[in-house]
């Protein structure tokens, strides 16, 4: 029996149950193409993880540690684990790129699109056309301070969020960077102001 590609889609299995099984499963079976395969590799590392965890649990050397060193120990484990994953999901998608350049993508790979005539439902220009009945043009101006001071609050909330991100990144480069700096001559501020 060949084996089943990566970018297939699931084989749908005759379902009883619950009817929230059912969607669900009918929500997992119509993944296709990159999607399934990201969802795959995160199965098999939730998998992983339980599984490495629990034997580090169950090992002799378990009762002998501190709290810390435990948890020094699993994070240890997981973070292993998520390079892994992060690896196999960055070779999947240079794969799944490379099958979309060369065309070789098989009909049960290729991810449902919605088309336009998806989009447009039967009674939907109707709806359109009553929106102009419940659309006030009046707005008073105590509406029109609730809306400003609304949207101000949500600019500055986002604009610290925007900050603390750009602040995670840089921190982040900075880490490569001085990890690349054991295998280059180069001191890392010069890696960090040629952009190489």
């Amino acid at each position: 029996m060949p084996k089943e590609s990566k970018f297939a889609a699931v084989q749908q299995r005759p379902s009883q149950g619950s009817p929230k099984t059912q969607a669900n499963r009918s929500a997992y079976s119509s993944k296709r193409g990159l999607e399934i395969s990201h969802l795959r590799d995160d199965n098999a590392f939730r998998t992983a993880k339980s599984r490495a965890i629990s034997k580090l649990r169950k090992s002799d050397e378990w009762s002998t540690l501190n709290e810390e060193q435990r948890q020094q120990r699993e994070e240890a484990i997981v973070a292993e684990l998520e390079v892994t994953r992060d690896a196999k999901k960055r070779a999947h998608e240079i794969e799944w790129l490379k099958k979309m350049e060369s065309g070789d993508i098989k009909e049960d790979e290729m991810p449902d699109y919605p088309s336009e005539e998806d989009d447009v439902r039967e009674g939907d220009e109707e709806e359109w056309e009553d929106e102009e009945e419940w659309v006030s043009e009046e707005v008073s101006s105590a509406d029109k301070r609730v809306v400003r001071s609304v949207f101000e609050e949500v600019r500055e909330k986002s604009k610290q969020e925007w900050i603390g991100l750009m602040n995670v990144l840089e921190k982040a480069a900075v880490d490569s960077a001085k990890d690349w700096e054991a295998h280059d001559d180069r001191p890392v501020d010069d890696v960090m102001d040629t952009g190489e």
